[in-house]
C-alpha cells in the first residue's frame, strides 16, 4: 500500500483475502472483482481509514496484507517469493484483461500496472483514433466517440491501450471490404465455431479470427507446443511446454482481444464433449485420434452440426452437412457402418486400414503414403508442411464464410493439389490486344457531281447516341427519304426517341447541303404516319438558303470532343446567336454558365452515370459500343480513342467492362466513384446547354435533333467544343418508362434524378428535353468516331417504301423561320 500521508488507504487484494481485512476496518470499493494477475485470481480494490487501522489490526493481519498488496503491485511472475507461481502464467494464462477504468478496482489495478517498472505500456490509442477517423466511409459518431480501453496481457507482461469493440472492429477489419462486405461481416461475427486439435488447427483457428468470420471459438487440445511442432505451427521456442490451445488462444487474443474464446486443455473426451458442442455452429476437426473423429462427428450428427475437416496432403477438405443431412453416413460413407463403439475394440492395424480407406489409399500422395509404410522406421509421425497447413487454413475459412452466409456448400470433398496445380502451369497465351497506335480513321469532304450523293453524305454524317447511325435512305431525282432503322436501338432510346432525334439532326445536315447546292426544297415528316419508320421526305427543289449554307464546311468538322476544358466565358453575343439558331428550329435554348449552377448539374450528370454503369442492360450496352482499334471495325460505335482518356483510365475501363464487376458494385450500394469523371470534365466546361421542344411527340424529337445539329454546327463554326452529356433517363417521359428503364430497385432514385434536372431546367409543364451538352474552350480531340459508308445504306432509284400507318399523324408544319411554341 502507498499511504502518502492520506487519511484512507486504498490498496488491491484478492477478493478471498477481505475477510481478513474487515476486522482491520477494511472496505470494498466498487461491486466488481477482475482478473487479475491472471484468470486465476479475483482482485477487488478496498479502503482504510488510516487512523483506525493499528488498533484494530493484529499483527497477523497486518503482515498478510502488506505480503498481499506487495506481491499485487509487483505482478505476475514478479518474485520467487510471490504466491503468484510464474510458472502459471508462462503456460497457463491466455485471457486477457480487458479495463475500462470505470470502476474503482480497475482504477486501482490499472494504478499498480502504471507502477511496475517492469511492465510494458503500449499507448497508441491517438494514432488509432486518427485512422479510424480516416476511415471511407467515415463511422457514425456511436463508433467515433465510443471511447477505448486498457489491456493487460499478463503473458507478455504489457499493457496496451486499444480502441473500445465496436471501433477497434471497425478499423482494424476494414482492409476485409469488399471481400467481406460489412452486413456479411456482422453475420459471420455470430457464428460460433469450435476447433478440435490445434496442431494444424492452429492456423485455422487464427485466420478465421484475423478475418473476423467468428463470433466464438472454442479450441480443444490435450498436448503441448515440442520442438518438432514448430515446422508446421507458427509458435516460438519460447512456446514450447505450453499447451497448444492456450498458444493459440493467447495469438487470437493479441489479434482481438474482444473476441470470446474458451479454452479445453484436456482435449476431447466423452465427458467433456456434449459441452464443447452446446450451440455450435461448425466444428472443424482437426485432431490426429481416429476414436475422437468417430467420436465428434456421432455427435455432431446427432445435434445436427455440420463438421469441416482439412487434410493437408494434397489439399483435401471435407464437408459432412449433418445440419441438411442428419442420417448421412460417416466420412461420407467410406467407412461402412463403423462407428465409435465398435473402434474402441479394434487393434491399432485395423484403425490404420481405416484411416487408409478413410483418405483413399489411391489418392494420398506418393511421398506421403511411402511415409505410411515407414512409420517407426525412418519417420516418427505422419509428415506435414507449414505451407500445406497453412493452405488447409485459407480452404477451411473459405468454407466457414460460405456456410455463415448460406452460400452453396454441400457435403462432399475437394482437393486443392498445388503439387497438381503447378504441373498444369503453361504459358502464357497473350490475347489479341487492340493497338491504340493505329492511325486514326479520316473520312474528309466528299468530293461529287451528284447533289443526290452529296446530299445524303452529309446526311449520313450526323450524330447518334453511341455512334449507333439508326437510319437508312432512299433517293431518286426529285427527293430524299429519311427511314429509321428500329433494330439500331438502345434502352435508352425509349420510344425511339434518340433515334428521331439522330434522324432530325441528319436531316438538318442534308438542308445544309441542299441549301449549298441549290437544291433544298420543303420537307415533309412522318409522310406515311407517326408509326411509319418513314421519318421525312426532303423534296429537291430549286432553294437556296443563305443562312444555312455557310454551315456546310463544319458538317465535316464537327465532332464530339471529350477532352477536359479551360474554363471561360463565352461572348454574350456568341450565346445570343446560338439561341436564335436553335429557335429558327422550333426548339429553345437553356445554357447555364455559372459555377455553382455548373456543380449542381455536374452532380446530378454524375449519379445518372452511375446508374448506367449499375444497371445490368444499360452497362452492356454502354461496353457494347465501345470499340477498340486493332479488333473492332471502327465504322459504327465509338472508338475509345475518343474518350479522351489517359493509359489508366483506359485500363480502369477494361474493368469497368465487366458485368459481374458492376453487380458486386451495385449489390454494395457503391460507385459513387463511377461518375467522378462525369462531375470533373463538367466543372471544366464554359456552359452546359439544354435544348428544349414543346411536345415529346415523335416530329418534335425530330425537330429538336434539326436544332442539335444546327446548334453544334455553329458552336464550331464559333471555335467551342461541344460533348453530349445527355442522362440516362433523357427519353423516359413518365414512371412506366423510368420503371422499364431503371427496374424495381433503382426506379426510385432514377425519378427523384428526372424530376430534380427537370426542376433545374426549370422546364414548363410539356416542355421536354431533347438533348443537353456541355460548350468548352478544349483543343480539337484527338481522334473522331467515323460513319458506315455511303454505299452500306443508301439507296437510289427505288420505289419509296410502304409502311402502312396505323393513325393520321398531326405533325407540326416545318418551316424553319416560323415555326413557335404553339405548333
Amino acid at each position: 500500500m502507498t499511504w502518502l500521508g492520506a487519511e484512507f488507504a486504498v490498496a488491491a487484494i484478492r477478493q478471498e483475502l477481505l475477510a481478513i481485512g474487515v476486522p482491520t476496518g477494511a472496505r470494498q470499493i466498487g461491486a466488481e472483482a477482475v482478473p487479475y494477475p491472471d484468470e486465476r485470481y479475483r482482485t477487488i480494490a478496498v479502503c482504510w481509514r488510516r487512523a483506525r487501522t493499528p488498533e484494530l489490526s493484529t499483527p497477523e493481519h497486518q503482515l498478510a496484507l502488506r505480503r498481499e498488496a506487495e506481491e499485487l503491485a509487483r505482478g505476475a511472475g514478479a518474485g520467487a517469493l510471490s504466491p503468484i507461481d510464474p510458472a502459471h502464467t508462462r503456460t497457463h494464462s491466455w485471457r486477457p484483461l480487458v479495463m475500462d477504468g470505470a470502476s474503482r478496482t480497475e482504477r486501482e489495478v490499472l494504478r499498480i500496472l502504471r507502477a511496475d517498472p517492469s511492465l510494458q505500456i503500449i499507448d497508441r490509442y491517438a494514432e488509432q483514433r486518427d485512422q479510424l477517423g480516416d476511415l471511407a466511409p467515415r463511422p457514425p459518431g456511436s463508433i467515433l466517440d465510443e471511447g477505448g480501453r486498457w489491456v493487460y496481457y499478463p503473458w507478455r507482461r504489457a499493457v496496451v491501450r486499444l480502441l473500445a469493440p465496436r471501433a477497434f472492429n471497425t478499423l482494424r477489419l476494414d482492409r476485409n471490404h469488399n471481400k467481406i462486405t460489412a452486413e456479411e461481416q456482422g453475420r459471420l461475427r455470430r457464428l460460433r465455431v469450435g476447433v478440435i486439435g490445434v496442431s494444424a488447427g492452429h492456423s485455422i483457428a487464427h485466420g478465421l479470427a484475423m478475418e473476423g468470420v467468428v463470433g466464438e471459438l472454442r479450441l480443444a487440445d490435450f498436448d503441448t507446443i515440442e520442438l518438432s511442432n514448430l515446422n508446421r505451427i507458427p509458435v516460438s521456442v519460447i512456446d514450447l511446454g505450453v499447451n497448444k490451445a492456450v498458444v493459440a488462444a493467447r495469438r487470437i487474443a493479441e489479434v482481438d482481444p474482444y473476441l470470446s474464446v474458451r479454452v479445453e486443455t484436456e482435449g476431447i473426451t466423452r465427458e467433456n464433449l456434449p459441452a464443447f458442442l452446446d450451440d455450435l455452429d461448425l466444428v472443424v476437426e482437426e485432431c490426429d485420434s481416429l476414436d475422437v473423429k468417430f467420436l465428434v462427428r456421432e455427435l455432431a450428427r446427432e445435434r445436427g452440426i455440420p463438421v469441416v475437416m482439412e487434410t493437408s496432403d494434397r489439399g483435401v477438405l471435407d464437408v459432412e452437412r449433418f445440419d441438411l443431412e442428419p442420417d448421412r453416413p460417416l466420412f461420407h460413407g467410406l467407412i461402412g457402418d463403423m462407428d465409435y463403439a465398435t473402434l474402441a475394440d479394434l487393434a491399432l492395424p485395423e484403425k490404420s486400414a481405416i484411416v487408409l480407406r478413410m483418405l483413399g489409399a489411391r489418392e494420398v500422395s506418393s511421398r506421403s503414403a511411402a511415409s505410411f509404410v515407414e512409420l517407426g522406421q525412418t519417420v516418427t509421425g505422419w509428415p506435414q508442411l507449414a505451407s500445406e497447413v497453412t493452405l488447409g487454413a485459407v480452404s477451411v475459412a473459405a468454407a466457414v464464410r460460405r456456410l455463415g452466409l448460406k452460400g452453396d456448400l454441400p457435403s462432399g470433398r475437394v482437393r486443392v493439389d498445388i503439387e497438381e496445380i503447378l504441373d498444369d502451369l503453361a504459358p502464357v497465351e497473350l490475347a489479341e490486344a487492340p493497338d491504340l497506335e493505329t492511325p486514326p480513321p479520316e473520312e474528309p469532304p466528299l468530293e461529287s457531281d451528284d447533289p443526290v450523293t452529296l446530299i445524303v453524305d452529309a446526311a449520313r454524317r450526323a450524330p447518334s447516341g453511341g455512334n449507333i447511325q439508326p437510319w437508312r435512305f432512299e433517293a431518286d431525282e426529285d427527293e430524299v427519304r429519311f427511314y429509321l432503322t428500329p433494330e439500331r436501338t438502345t434502352r435508352m432510346d425509349v420510344e425511339h426517341r434518340a433515334g428521331y432525334l439522330a434522324l432530325g439532326a441528319a436531316l438538318m445536315n442534308a438542308r445544309i447541303a441542299a441549301a449549298s447546292v441549290g437544291r433544298l426544297g420543303a420537307v415533309r415528316l412522318f409522310p406515311s404516319g407517326a408509326r411509319s419508320n418513314h421519318v421525312a421526305t426532303l423534296e429537291l427543289g430549286r432553294e437556296r438558303d443563305h443562312q444555312l449554307a455557310p454551315l456546310l464546311g463544319a458538317v465535316a468538322t464537327r465532332t464530339a470532343n471529350r477532352r477536359p476544358g479551360s474554363p471561360q466565358a463565352i461572348e454574350p453575343e456568341t450565346l445570343a446567336d446560338l439561341a436564335r439558331g436553335v429557335e429558327r428550329e422550333g426548339a429553345r435554348l437553356r445554357i447555364v454558365t455559372e459555377r455553382d449552377p455548373l456543380t449542381e448539374v455536374g452532380r446530378i450528370l454524375a449519379e445518372s452515370d452511375r446508374l448506367r454503369f449499375l444497371l445490368p442492360e444499360l452497362h452492356g450496352e454502354m461496353v457494347g459500343e465501345l470499340r477498340w482499334p486493332g479488333l473492332d471495325s471502327l465504322e459504327e460505335g465509338l472508338d475509345v480513342r475518343t474518350l479522351e482518356m489517359d493509359a489508366m483510365s483506359t485500363a480502369l475501363l477494361e474493368v469497368l467492362s465487366r458485368p459481374e464487376v458492376l453487380d458486386h458494385v451495385a449489390r454494395w450500394r457503391g460507385g459513387r466513384n463511377l461518375g467522378l469523371r462525369t462531375a470533373a470534365i463538367i466543372a471544366s466546361s464554359s456552359a452546359v446547354a439544354a435544348i428544349t421542344v414543346p411536345r415529346p411527340d415523335p416530329a418534335w424529337f425530330v425537330r429538336g435533333g434539326g436544332a442539335l445539329e444546327r446548334f453544334w454546327l455553329e458552336t464550331d463554326v464559333a471555335g467551342l467544343a461541344v460533348q453530349p452529356v445527355s442522362p440516362v433517363f433523357l427519353f423516359a417521359q413518365d414512371e412506366e418508362e423510368l420503371l422499364d428503364l431503371a427496374g424495381e430497385r433503382h426506379v426510385e432514385e432514377m425519378a427523384n434524378l428526372h424530376w430534380q434536372f427537370r426542376r433545374f431546367w426549370e422546364l414548363e409543364e410539356t416542355e421536354t428535353l431533347a438533348m443537353v451538352v456541355r460548350v468548352s474552350h478544349a483543343p480539337r480531340p484527338s481522334v473522331r468516331s467515323v460513319r458506315i459508308p455511303l454505299a452500306e445504306v443508301l439507296s437510289r432509284g427505288e420505289t419509296p417504301a410502304s409502311s402502312p400507318s396505323t393513325r393520321a399523324f398531326d405533325a407540326p408544319p416545318f418551316d424553319a423561320y416560323s415555326a413557335t411554341w404553339k405548333n
